[in-house]
């Protein structure tokens, strides 16, 4: 099965609502390519940008479904996450971290906390794998993945560190 077909096949089975979350948080936040910028990873693989972006209008403009600095700028942003995972809940009706764990909840995403691990509450899709054995991988390939699986009101179920190399099956073992 190719990318996108397993991204379609994992997508049937979100509800309606899951797709408008999605949607409102890569409008809200945008997307990045540089995972130590990033706050979640989306069923399909993008990676929501978290460096705080979004707040600076006067340096950054949107381009499709990211933000770019505007010509003659610094990107004063770059490789660097400012925002807290638990700012995903303006799109929510819950507060803080209920908000949060509402969001992985209904859209699938998983917290990425760059260069220490992953927090997840479902099971992830092909497409989060394959991105999370790649930045592991490539990018961050001394460093072991810490994953932690919680429940879906957020309580830690189980943990686990992974060395490296990080594989499908390594990602898997939680579940």
């Amino acid at each position: 099965m190719n990318n996108r077909a397993a991204v379609r096949l994992a997508f049937l089975f979100m509800k309606k609502a899951s797709f408008h979350l999605l949607d409102e948080a890569v409008q809200e936040f945008g997307t990045t390519r540089n995972p130590d910028e990033a706050g979640y990873i989306l069923p399909d693989g993008r990676l929501l940008d978290f460096s705080g972006r979004r707040h600076l209008k006067n340096e950054y403009r949107r381009v499709g479904d990211r933000f770019a600095i505007k010509p003659g700028k610094k990107d004063w942003r770059w490789g660097q996450r400012d925002e807290d995972h638990r700012e995903i809940s303006v799109l929510t009706q819950e507060s803080s971290t209920e908000g949060m764990h509402e969001f992985m909840r209904e859209t699938g995403a998983i917290r990425l906390l760059p260069r220490v691990g992953i927090d997840l509450i479902k099971k992830p899709t092909d497409a989060q794998i394959r991105l999370i054995c790649l930045i592991w991988n490539k990018y961050w390939s001394t460093e072991p993945l810490f994953i932690q699986r919680s429940d879906n009101k957020g309580h830690v179920v189980k943990t686990s560190e992974v060395a490296q190399p990080i594989t499908r099956r390594k990602v898997l073992s939680l579940f």
